[in-house]
């Protein structure tokens, strides 16, 4: 799930708070701002449905990638 919390204490959740981190990073992704206008039990509908399947839409490997030594060390800068 992701939480959203703006600076004066405002909390978002689900849909709301994929809206709001949209706007906040801004750019090309204030697009899905036009999904306000969307109900919101539909877009939380939806939010909820990719959550539960999103090993469906991902990589089906069931072990994490060890990074090789030269991105261990890009990091470690």
């Amino acid at each position: 799930m992701v939480l959203w919390r703006e600076s004066d204490g405002k909390t978002f959740m689900y849909s709301d708070s994929l809206i709001e981190l949209a706007r906040a990073i801004g750019g090309g992704w204030r697009i899905f701002a036009v999904a306000r206008f969307i109900p919101k039990f539909l877009r939380d509908a939806v939010y909820r449905w990719v959550a539960k399947n999103r090993h469906h839409f991902s990589n089906k490997s069931t072990a994490c990638a060890m990074p090789s030594p030269e991105l261990l060390k890009r990091l470690r800068e």
